[in-house]
């Protein structure tokens, strides 16, 4: 407070004073400070006594002002604990740790003990689990994201940005046929899609699997997938077509599979469901892949299949991968096909005639030529166990014998069967088959000519007349592989478009949350998030039919839908299920965006998530006393029970009436819960311990009242007069209870990570820290503090009708609080709001997360409710809030003699802007900013010019930058000034300095 000084002399005022009332009446005095005589020795002495005299009668009215506050009972106010939070770690497979309200920790400090303890406010539960994953979904942007990984710790998670982290989600169906799915050089398919219960269904499949821009078919070549040529809707299905060979997936540890897969890219309403899928395919004017007969290679035209020789039981063989692994297909093969004839050369020329004794003409005769040709093949295939005939009733016998001359197409036809197999022919491995000579006509012949087969071009196809039935399909959506087996119930779609209708987060934790209860710190930057979207809780457990589904959880939401720090308690349910959501396993809770307003949210907009602490409980720094009792003589006034407890901070009193009181009173106080009864083991009362209520001063109070007072300052409990509060009765011995709790004030206030362990480590736990500052300590009140507090009581008289009543009431309700501005009819925003009473606040500690807020304005909260208008208090309309922080980044050019003195002034720039700009400590007299109030580029530039060893500033520019509702942003100055809740803080200088001479 400050008073009007009664003279403003000081010491040198009086001396001047002296010496000229010397120079008239002792002009003899040598006023030389360096050789003073007697005269001047007497002045100084009595001009340091007079300047003693005129302080303390300066502070006459300060003095007067004290006392007047003594006689209206002022007392100094006790310190403030620090508050803050402490994350409990438990050991793996500790199952639940339960953790009771004023569970002890503690953390080091510059205190008489080196330690400062810490109570915690509430009781919790605390369990083995982590957070393993976060994820965000969209069923209508079709989006999942990871925006967490446990393993990967990185970035803060900016909540429900879908554009931001990698996408994840796609919806592909993988169908297998290793036979089928297998061509060299060509691809043809038909596919069909069917709904056995739905016409609606089936119509869907259709319209979805047909269009290129719903659907994208994928084949698999030698270069990876590429999506088919040509896809196109047909009576029987859809038919896909490819310019390349559909080739076997490589896949180490299996088999080379066969696969086709279609990419959807849009899922419509419901889903997408099928019951069966089937397919057939075609391939036409193959080569074979290997001809050979009797070990030795052939070419792929012009070729004779037996040599130019025929002899029995050679053989022709081919082979053809593509049409030969096609069990159940018709395959073709078509020859173009000749004959010629090849002499029958003889090693030596046997003589014809055969002499006997009696010979006629005709044993003369030479002998006759006749032709070797073949009559009967066998044809065959290898079916790993030997050569299996291809038809077994005996077709296509004499598809090699002559029956006509010239060229000629000829068809091989026969259904592929199921039981080929691979087999290595000289040097080519494949499915081979055979025609094998097992007739040829006169095959003795001498003389004549083999008609030997010749073909010029040989062409192998291949077709499939009944439809190839799925017996599976693989599903990849939702980041999940499912294999489904064919045909499906139908009544589930196998793929959707989100777990989740609407905008969703799915958090996975790696136990469950059972017991209880729960506590969940939600680290959250701060921000503007006006009307933000409300979300609804789920978790994953069993549901009434006795099926895992998602269950609504109730919870107790401190950050207001995520978009500040705070606590979010809930209740552990036993029946959490674990699952396997998005490629990760473990259990699930999810937060649900009920409007889908994230959906259309911009990426700025949204709240940034800094960190998830499971297991985290409300501290606050005080430390309990051992109770002490106290006797008290009959009728002593004004008791004084010394505790001798340094910065005591809360008492609690009771006082044994037993003996003192009446029957009635007697009946009533033994029903009351926080009366303390001692009963003799007969049962009979001996003691009636009766609490007693704590007042501010006593002469206020009545002579019956049970009330006592607390000097904080000396430690003491203070009783009544009997007019002025009861005096306690005497009973002959110890009959008032005190129970004392002490805090350490601003020693309090740690660092992150400063809590060093339990007083008493609970079984099961590991460990204990801090994950924020503990902060909000303050020394006891200082005279200064309390003149002022009482001050604004005293205006107020115990009612807060103005709006300077309310800046008071909450400037004095914690000293953690540097400045409050309050304005009417307006919102935090600034906008226009009828009845609504915005309370900026600028803490001491600024910047510490809602959590600090919280604690920091409850007992303004308390006042407000207390000595406001009802109107006002009971309606809500009442909104607390942290002032909004400018930060104010300086571009200085300025000009130094030389270089020598680069680094010494560039620091001094850089601490001048820093102090300066302090919200709290900064502005030219040191009193910090008003809220509201923004400093200009003349001010700031008046502040750094006088630093030494600047010439002159060149240039000085301003950029600001405030959280918005876009977040972060450049901010036009001209916009600032019309916020009434800004204060600037000092954000990274620019500072470039210029040596003289070099200009």
């Amino acid at each position: 407070m400050q008073t009007p000084k009664l003279d403003g002399r000081d010491r040198r005022d009086i001396m001047d004073q002296l010496k000229a009332l010397a120079r008239s009446y002792v002009p003899e005095w040598r006023w030389d400070e360096e050789h003073p005589d007697a005269g001047m020795v007497l002045a100084h002495v009595y001009a340091a006594m007079m300047e003693n005299t005129i302080s303390k009668y300066n502070r006459i009215m300060y003095n007067h002002f004290l006392s007047f506050l003594n006689l209206l009972g002022t007392r100094l106010l006790p310190p403030a604990p620090a508050e803050g939070m402490v994350t409990v770690e438990v050991l793996p497979e500790g199952g639940e740790v339960y953790l009771p309200q004023g569970t002890v920790v503690y953390a080091a400090a510059d205190t008489d003990a080196g330690r400062v303890f810490y109570e915690t406010t509430q009781g919790m539960t605390a369990l083995d689990t982590q957070v393993d994953s976060i994820f965000f979904t969209s069923a209508r942007k079709d989006t999942i994201v990871m925006a967490y990984d446990r393993q990967k710790p990185g970035e803060p998670v900016r909540l429900f940005d879908l554009e931001g982290y990698p996408q994840l989600q796609q919806h592909i169906l993988v169908f297998r046929d290793d036979r089928a799915f297998y061509t060299k050089d060509r691809t043809h398919f038909m596919m069909r899609l069917h709904h056995a219960l739905s016409e609606k269904q089936r119509r869907q499949l259709t319209e979805v699997f047909s269009n290129e821009d719903m659907a994208q078919w994928e084949y698999h070549t030698q270069d990876g997938w590429e999506p088919f040529d040509r896809v196109f809707l047909t009576e029987e299905g859809i038919g896909l077509e490819g310019s390349r060979g559909s080739h076997p997936v490589e896949v180490e540890g299996q088999q080379a599979m066969g696969l086709l897969r279609c990419r959807l890219k849009q899922i419509p309403d419901g889903g997408v469901s099928f019951t069966h899928s089937a397919w057939k395919g075609w391939g036409e004017g193959l080569a074979p892949d290997a001809l050979s007969w009797e070990g030795n290679q052939l070419p792929q035209e012009n070729f004779s299949p037996f040599g130019d020789g025929l002899s029995i039981f050679t053989a022709f063989q081919f082979s053809s991968r593509e049409a030969f692994s096609k069990a159940g297909a018709v395959i073709t093969v078509d020859f173009a096909l000749e004959y010629y004839k090849v002499l029958i050369e003889q090693a030596y020329e046997p003589d014809p005639i055969r002499y006997r004794s009696v010979m006629t003409r005709e044993d003369f005769e030479g002998s006759r030529e006749r032709d070797v040709r073949i009559e009967r093949v066998v044809w065959e295939y290898w079916n790993g166990l030997g050569w299996a005939r291809l038809f077994p009733l005996g077709e296509e016998e004499d598809f090699f014998t002559p029956d006509q001359t010239g060229v000629r197409i000829k068809r091989l036809t026969f259904r592929c069967p199921p039981d080929m197999e691979s087999l290595l022919v000289g040097a080519a491995e494949g499915l081979f088959i055979r025609a094998r000579i097992d007739k040829l006509s006169y095959l003795f012949s001498t003389k004549g000519h083999y008609i030997v087969p010749f073909v010029r071009h040989m062409e192998i196809g291949y077709r499939y007349q009944d439809w190839q039935e799925g017996k599976e399909v693989l599903v990849e959506s939702n980041v999940e592989r499912n294999l489904v087996e064919l045909p499906h119930s139908g009544q589930t779609p196998l793929v959707t478009a989100g777990l989740c209708p609407t905008a969703a987060m799915y958090v996975c934790f790696t136990n469950p949350l059972t017991g209880g209860p729960l506590r969940l710190f939600w680290d959250v930057d701060e921000g503007l998030f006006p009307a933000p979207p409300p979300l609804r809780w789920e978790y994953y457990g069993i549901t009434v039919n006795g099926e895992p589904g998602w269950k609504s959880i109730e919870v107790m939401d401190q950050t207001e839908n995520l978009t500040r720090s705070g606590m979010v308690t809930l209740v552990g349910k036993k029946d959490f299920a674990k699952a396997r959501f998005f490629g990760r396993e473990g259990y699930f809770v999810r937060l649900v965006d009920v409007d889908g307003r994230y959906d259309e949210k911009k990426k700025g907009k949204n709240p940034v998530l800094r960190a998830v602490w499971p297991n985290t409980v409300p501290v606050i720094q005080r430390e309990r006393g051992s109770r002490a009792y106290f006797y008290i003589g009959r009728g002593e006034k004004n008791k004084r029970c010394s505790l001798n407890v340094p910065n005591l901070w809360e008492t609690r009193v009771w006082v044994n009436e037993h003996g003192s009181l009446s029957v009635k009173e007697e009946e009533q106080l033994l029903q009351t819960p926080d009366v303390l009864v001692q009963r003799s083991a007969e049962g009979t009362v001996e003691q009636i311990w009766v609490p007693w209520r704590e007042v501010d001063r006593l002469e206020g109070c009545g002579g019956e009242e049970r009330v006592y007072m607390v000097d904080y300052s000396q430690g003491d409990v203070v009783f009544g007069d009997g007019r002025h509060g009861r005096i306690p009765p005497e009973s002959g011995e110890e009959s008032i209870l005190v129970e004392h709790t002490r805090c350490d004030g601003h020693h309090g206030n740690i660092p992150q990570g400063g809590i060093i362990g339990f007083l008493s480590r609970p079984a099961g736990v590991a460990g204990v820290t801090n994950h924020k500052p503990i902060s909000g300590g303050s020394p006891m009140e200082t005279i200064g503090q309390a003149a002022h507090r009482r001050t604004g009581e005293v205006l107020e008289m115990d009612r807060l009708v103005t709006l300077e009543d309310l800046e008071r009431a909450v400037l004095a309700s914690n000293r953690n609080i540097c400045r409050v501005k309050c304005a009417a009819h307006v919102d935090r925003y600034g906008n226009p709001a009828e009845g609504k009473l915005a309370v900026a606040v600028l803490p001491r500690t600024f910047g510490r997360g809602g959590e600090f807020f919280d604690a920091l304005v409850r007992r303004a909260r308390q006042m407000l409710e207390e000595k406001a208008s009802l109107l006002l208090a009971g309606g809500g309309q009442v909104d607390f809030f942290e002032v909004r922080y400018v930060e104010v980044y300086v571009t200085v050019d300025a000009v130094i003699p030389d270089y020598d003195c680069y680094h010494e002034t560039h620091q001094a720039i850089r601490r001048r802007l820093e102090e300066f700009l302090d919200p709290i400590t900064g502005n030219f007299g040191g009193q910090g900013w008003e809220i509201g109030q923004i400093p200009s580029r003349e001010l700031i530039y008046n502040s750094i010019k006088t630093i030494p060893n600047i010439k002159w500033i060149r240039g000085l520019h301003l950029f600001t930058y405030m959280i918005t509702q876009d977040g972060r942003q450049a901010v036009e100055f001209d916009r600032l000034r019309q916020d009434g809740f800004i204060v600037p803080v000092c954000g990274e200088p620019e500072i470039n300095l210029t040596a003289e001479q070099g200009r």
